[in-house]
């Protein structure tokens, strides 16, 4: 048997997720009551327009607040019931409340399962994607370090020894041309 340990108000909720979830709509509550004076139709009606657009509450207690702007101004007499838009209800977990319609609850069920089964393939797949990159990585790293390139620092001898002898049939030439200079310069 489930523990209602979470309590708010008059409320005992077994999961902290629940309690949180009704923590911050009493204190929306709390607010609006504290802001706004609700017993005047006007601003019941006004709030009640608002907040019901979209769906603003999930839980009990903010129904039970719903239902109470809906009462004040029904029972105002200036609006009649068939003219007050109904309270919109958004269920977050329909298998969180008593339904006699098992077959919504079955349905709902499935489609939770099925959800939960295409989200492990998903999983499956980004495990394997990742487990394959991870062998790539570690492929190049131990080729990187155990992998023979001498083929590599054959080209790079080449190369240097390429460069080393164009400088040396540079400076050949460069000594050839200062050595004419001087002849030029003693001849004149």
């Amino acid at each position: 048997m489930q523990e209602f340990r979470f309590r708010v108000d008059k409320y005992a909720f077994a999961s902290l997720k629940m309690y949180e979830e009704v923590k911050k709509e009493i204190d929306a509550i709390s607010y609006m009551r504290n802001n706004s004076d609700i017993t005047q139709v006007k601003h019941a009606y006004q709030l009640y327009h608002k907040l019901n657009e979209k769906p603003s509450f999930q839980t009990e207690v903010g129904m039970e607040f719903m239902r109470e702007l809906y009462e004040i101004i029904a029972t105002s007499g200036k609006i009649s019931r068939e003219n007050i838009p109904p309270i919109k209800v958004r269920i977050c977990n329909p298998c969180s409340i008593e339904s006699k319609d098992e077959q919504v609850r079955n349905t709902y069920i499935a489609n939770e399962k099925g959800k939960a089964a295409g989200r492990t393939q998903k999983e499956k797949n980004l495990w394997i994607v990742n487990l394959f990159l991870i062998g790539m990585i570690a492929a190049m790293l131990w080729i990187s370090r155990y992998g023979d390139f001498s083929h590599i620092s054959d080209y790079r001898e080449q190369i240097q020894n390429e460069y080393a002898s164009r400088e040396e049939e540079l400076t050949q030439r460069e000594q050839e041309i200062s050595k004419r200079e001087k002849e030029l310069e003693m001849n004149k």
